[in-house]
């Protein structure tokens, strides 16, 4: 399989509605290549938990590889909000408010399941995505999606479901996608809608 390799810095906040995608650097090559990392990347880096070890292929759907291995991501918790990746397993912990999780805190291990999220976002057969969610709540969890999509870098609004109380809930896409963001995570009561939307 032919293989790119596509460095690129998204750097994200939460704005009023949501999440603004507030800078895209991109530069793309064949071979080896001298990245240059976004400023304001480094400047928050310096107070947050930033990635450095962030390494992964994402088959596309011409049939290449899209490398993905940056000097400096941004950190997978981001005041309330998620950042995920291919290949990725984050294990989120979190306290119980009467609206939804919050003091949301990424942990190495699962130390503690009676309060920890587990996030696993992996390619499936082809090019085909899979997110799973374990809620270890006694309350169903809804909570807004967003993607970024290889081919352009930008962010679409995307569909989610409702994650049952104490069990896990599974989401597929049928193209690629870089990055999922997982926001606006709140608790909702079983007579309210769990249409995946």
């Amino acid at each position: 399989m032919l293989k790119r390799t596509l460095f690129f810095s998204i750097f994200f906040f939460l704005g009023a509605l949501g999440i603004n995608q507030i800078t895209v650097a991109l530069a793309q090559d064949g071979s080896e290549t001298n990245e240059e990392i976004d400023p304001q990347l480094v400047e928050y880096c310096k107070t947050a938990e930033c990635r450095t070890d962030l390494n992964f292929v994402l088959r596309l759907e011409d049939g290449m590889g899209l490398e993905y291995a940056p000097a400096l991501a941004p950190p997978a918790v981001n005041d309330g909000f998620l950042i995920i990746y291919p290949g990725e397993e984050l294990f989120i912990e979190a306290e119980k408010s009467e609206t939804g999780p919050i003091n949301l805190k990424l942990v190495k291990e699962n130390t503690n399941p009676e309060r920890t999220f587990i996030f696993k976002f992996f390619q499936s057969e082809g090019t085909d995505m899979m997110l799973s969610v374990t809620n270890p709540f006694d309350k169903m969890l809804k909570y807004q999606a967003l993607m970024v999509l290889p081919e352009d870098g930008n962010l679409y609004e995307t569909s989610s479901c409702a994650v049952m109380a104490g069990l896990m809930g599974f989401e597929m896409w049928p193209q690629p996608i870089f990055q999922l963001i997982i926001a606006d995570m709140k608790f909702v009561e079983p007579t309210d809608s769990i249409v995946c939307k």
